[in-house]
């Protein structure tokens, strides 16, 4: 997936809560914008908060391993 689809997902005003599906099987749930950093090559997911709301780690994805992008079933797309 081009990495300017991704920042569609990430910037789309009113921010929707989305997970992000690559090609080895796993998935990972972006929940607010600061939570992923969308570069040309790459693509850097926070994960694993503490009780404080930081992150313990992050995951690096090539964009061309993006997959697909669904919004989570809890956050509704407003109608336009």
């Amino acid at each position: 997936m081009p990495p300017q689809e991704v920042r569609k997902f990430v910037f789309d005003e009113p921010f929707v809560p989305f997970r992000l599906h690559v090609t080895n099987g796993s998935s990972y749930e972006v929940l607010r914008p600061s939570e992923i950093q969308v570069f040309p090559l790459q693509v850097s997911i926070a994960i694993d908060p503490d009780d404080s709301g930081l992150y313990r780690s992050s995951v690096r994805v090539a964009p061309n391993h993006i997959t697909r992008i669904e919004f989570l079933p809890s956050a509704r797309k407003p109608r336009a």
